[in-house]
């Protein structure tokens, strides 16, 4: 997807596009954040689940995707940007997905426009991985078996679960160079933190 294509996309959602993250930032890779996602046992976990037959789907979907992410790390009301996990493969510098850099705008539809387009699979149907900018919140939203929902983790960097996930990136012959490379430039970022 062109970056033209990026701010068309992002636009229909009320996400203002401003830059894809550059590929040697050791950022949590997307499939990695992803997945540490469905640790249900993490302390500071939030998450919100909607029946998909409800009337009001977009509007609460909406309302409770803004409730868990504003004020829990992924932005604040002063600072409303953040990075969404965009396809990139057009691109082989950035790998299958990649970080793009964005702002809510006040016109936002996450969960209506947003997932009828570039953050799901349809209307009501919401599918994305979004990390704070400084890298320590993940936010997932999926759909179940008879509801959509989303998931936050904090400090998902330091999660074990996160670096467990990496191995199946790894060990896969069909990861791309550059998916390996944001893997290890990740695992090595994490080798120079302090513990907590």
């Amino acid at each position: 997807m062109g970056m033209r294509d990026l701010s068309t996309e992002f636009g229909r959602a009320g996400l203002e596009f401003i830059t894809v993250a550059d590929p040697g930032h050791p950022y949590i890779p997307p499939a990695v954040a992803a997945a540490a996602t469905n640790a249900s046992e993490f302390p500071g976990r939030r998450w919100f689940e909607i029946p998909d037959d409800a009337p009001d789907l977009v509007e609460r979907g909406n309302a409770a995707w803004h409730e868990m992410c504003c004020g829990h790390g992924l932005f604040t009301s002063e600072d409303r940007r953040f990075l969404v996990a965009v396809d990139l493969s057009e691109d082989s510098a950035y790998g299958t997905r990649w970080w793009a850099e964005v702002a809510l705008t006040d016109d936002w539809d996450v969960v209506g426009e947003g997932s009828a387009g570039i953050l799901g699979l349809g209307r009501g149907r919401p599918v994305f991985v979004m990390l704070s900018r400084d890298g320590d919140v993940a936010v997932r939203g999926d759909l179940w078996q008879r509801s959509i929902g989303g998931v936050l983790v904090p400090d998902v960097q330091r999660m074990q679960r996160s670096r467990q996930a990496t191995g199946w990136i790894l060990d896969d012959p069909r990861s791309s160079p550059a998916d390996l490379r944001a893997v290890r430039r990740w695992l090595d970022h994490l080798a120079g933190l302090p513990d907590r």
